[in-house]
């Protein structure tokens, strides 16, 4: 069956077009599923923002080590985190250096992800009732798609 349907194709009297026409349709539907999956630098900018808030976390788990209570925070920004983490910690070091990391005029961390954005800090957590939430917008446009509950 499937040499017939080959040999078909081969004869002279089958159009071109017609075998191109369905080529170039396979092609426009292709580019347009690609069009929609996530670009390639909005995925390592996903990562490494995920990198970020893992990176973060552990450094509130060194704080909440030191002082026996996690930084507050309410959910809208995570300014109180970036103020806590900046003390120094018992190396007379801060416990994050944000001179490295884009903090914006509010003093939250920004996401690298979508300009806008930022990681939001929250204590105690909804997911992480004994700890904290920490989460920004992922590429997809989850409100908190990047977290430490996943």
């Amino acid at each position: 069956m499937a040499m017939r349907i080959l040999l078909r194709f081969l004869q002279p009297s089958v159009s071109p077009w017609r075998v191109s026409g369905g080529l170039v349709a396979f092609t426009v539907a292709g580019v347009f599923i690609l069009d929609r999956l996530p670009h390639p630098h909005a995925m390592r900018h996903q990562l490494v923002t995920q990198h970020l808030i893992d990176e973060l976390a552990k450094a509130a788990e060194a704080y909440e080590h030191e002082h026996k209570a996690y930084p507050p925070g309410d959910g809208r920004g995570s300014s109180s985190l970036v103020r806590a983490l900046s003390i120094q910690g018992p190396t007379n070091l801060p416990y994050v250096d944000f001179g490295t990391i884009m903090v914006d005029a509010e003093g939250s961390v920004v996401s690298f992800i979508r300009s806008g954005d930022r990681l939001n800090y929250r204590c105690p957590g909804l997911h992480n009732p004994t700890s904290f939430d920490l989460w920004c917008p992922d590429t997809s446009g989850r409100p908190d798609g990047c977290n430490n509950w996943d």
